[in-house]
């Protein structure tokens, strides 16, 4: 099915979401896991863009199957203490705990979502994914330069399909 994107530009407000982890991190979260309470769901993130200033910053969301949140806790647990409602992980996990966690952020749904966040952790937009949309979020080699960061075109199109392309330059 390929649908229009229901854009929903909120304004400001702060994340409803009472716990995340953060297991991948550059100027700022790139990918993690969050779970909603009601109805309980799980859900990876993954950074697809940001502003030029890296304040805002674009994520495509993805159901997980319900309990990956919890295996990515158990996991993650033997080499931190959580703290929520953000834990962010250190960078000594070890290799094939790396690997089963990128394993359970890969073992979801295409992304149905895209949301732009501030620096502050403030919600700001969001949109649902056409087909075609969670494709282009998924991304592919082609539209990533050599230092991992998409071409402005891409840039301009995310903050455009959001309805927030002022905050481009933020």
């Amino acid at each position: 099915m390929n649908r229009e994107p229901q854009n929903k530009n909120l304004g400001r407000f702060p994340s409803p979401l009472t716990k995340t982890i953060i297991v991948d991190w550059y100027d700022g979260p790139t990918s993690g896991f969050f779970q909603e309470v009601e109805p309980v769901e799980d859900w990876a993130f993954r950074l697809i863009s940001w502003s030029k200033s890296r304040r805002v910053r674009l994520f495509a969301l993805a159901r997980l199957p319900v309990g990956s949140f919890a295996k990515a806790l158990d996991i993650l647990e033997r080499y931190s203490t959580p703290r929520w409602p953000v834990w962010v992980i250190s960078s000594n996990v070890d290799g094939v705990s790396n690997a089963t966690i990128d394993q359970l952020i890969l073992s979801g749904e295409s992304p149905t979502q895209v949301t732009a966040v501030d620096g502050d952790n403030n919600v700001i937009a969001t949109a649902d994914l056409s087909e075609s949309d969670a494709n282009r979020a998924l991304g592919d080699a082609s539209r990533i330069d050599e230092h991992g960061f998409m071409e402005p075109a891409e840039v301009s199109y995310w903050f455009s399909l959001l309805g927030i392309k002022d905050k481009l330059e933020s």
